[in-house]
């Protein structure tokens, strides 16, 4: 139910992952850390996809207006 599904398209000429976040539950805000961290309301506020490099870790989490994480934290390693 409050899961941040994670994928990303590797662009080997640029040596970049584009990073795509969802959520099926709406009226919360995912937020992420691309660098290995737990996610909190003080990581990046999710917008759209966003460009990484290979073999970064990004951890995601879905947050309430409070600021409690909702469900676990999605972990995906960029190749």
């Amino acid at each position: 139910m409050f899961t941040v599904y994670a994928s990303y398209a590797l662009d080997q000429l640029k040596s970049e992952a584009h990073v795509y976040l969802n959520t099926e539950t709406v009226g919360y805000d995912i937020f992420y850390a691309p660098n290995g961290e737990d996610p909190s309301t003080a990581s990046v506020k999710y917008e759209g996809n966003f460009i990484a490099p290979p073999k970064t870790l990004v951890k995601a989490g879905l947050f309430n207006k409070e600021g409690r994480l909702l469900g676990s934290v999605t972990e995906i390693r960029l190749k």
